[in-house]
Parts: C-alpha cells; structure tokens; sequence
C-alpha cells in the first residue's frame, strides 16, 4: 500500500528501494525530491546550521545508490540538504528550496496538522508562497534534476502537484533520508 494515498503501489514504484534495474529505468522520467538525511539539532547552532547526525551516512549512501542520475543536483543552503546532496554528486544550492519558515515549540504537532491541511498559523511561513518558491525553482532545473531539501517544504509542494496525497499522511510518514519521484501528477518514493 502507498503510505500517502492508502492505494495499492503501482508498479513503477519501487517498494522502499528494492527492483530490478528495469524498473529503475521506468521511473527515470520526472523530478526526484530528497529529503535529508538526519541531522543533529543543536540549541548553540541556528537551524540552517545543524550538520547530519554522524550516523546518518550510511543510510544516504544507500538511498543515492538507489536514486536513478539527474543532470543537476539541486539543494537547499542549509548544510545537512548540502551535506545529503553531496551524496549524489555535485550540489548547486538554491535558498528557495529552504524548510518552511516557523516557530518551534509546545503544540507542533497540532499546528503542522493545521498547517499542512491548508489553514493559516500564526508565525508560520504561507503555504502559498513556499509552493510558488519551489514550483520556481523546480521551473528553472527541470525534471533533470534532484531537489534536495526539507520535510514540511517538499510536503507542501508535493501533495500540491500530485493526484490524491493526503498532506498530513504523507508528512507523517517521511524519512531521513528519504526519495520521492514527481512524474506529472503521479508521486512515487523511490
């Protein structure tokens, strides 16, 4: 089943990273969407600043083995997206891919449900500006290209493109790292 949309996997999906290279190839076309791997939040650092967890490489590793190559690699600046990109080849780091501008603190939980269904929260980025900052981005790479970046951002912009993905679901379900393919309207973790 798809996580997102409670549907059965369609065959182009490569069920959490196992398939024959056939199968890679079919989900060639269409841009890959990365979220980072997982970082060390640290109260002395700014968020931008928090570098990966030293025990995230492997999973990263295994994650840009299973990525099909895109001509760019295309990250957010802040340093675990870059330090994921680099996993995957040369990174061009672009601020318009950065995590959704907003407070942390008691009641998260609850306002990133509100959030991510649409409603306005006080102190939080609009959604409609984080979309239309990396539909631009994604309008100047192309599908050539992997995104790198964060988990609220990609949700947003994702379940935006693509038929039928609950936000909140597919939010709640993401990994560090994790990889997910926008062919059209159809999304696909990789």
């Amino acid at each position: 089943m798809d996580p997102c949309t409670s549907t059965p996997r369609r065959e182009f999906d490569l069920a959490n990273g196992t398939g024959s290279s056939a199968r890679l190839q079919r989900v060639s076309a269409g841009a890959i969407f990365v979220r980072h791997g997982r970082s060390s939040p640290s109260e002395d650092l700014p968020t931008a600043d928090w570098p990966l967890d030293p025990n995230a490489a492997p999973d990263i590793a295994a994650l840009a083995r299973r990525v099909p190559r895109r001509r760019a690699i295309v990250s957010s600046d802040y340093r675990r997206a870059v330090d994921t990109g680099a996993f995957f080849g040369a990174v061009t780091t672009d601020e318009r891919l950065r995590e959704v501008d907003r407070p942390f603190g008691p009641g998260f939980g609850d306002a990133m449900r509100k959030y991510l269904s649409g409603d306005a929260v006080f102190g939080w980025e609009p959604q409609t500006m984080v979309i239309a900052r990396i539909a631009d981005t994604v309008a100047q790479f192309g599908d050539d290209a992997i995104y790198v970046g964060h988990g609220t951002a990609f949700t947003l912009y994702l379940t935006n493109r693509a038929d039928g993905v609950d936000a909140y679901g597919f939010w709640s379900e993401l990994q560090n790292p994790d990889a997910w393919l926008l062919a059209g309207k159809s999304l696909r973790r990789i």
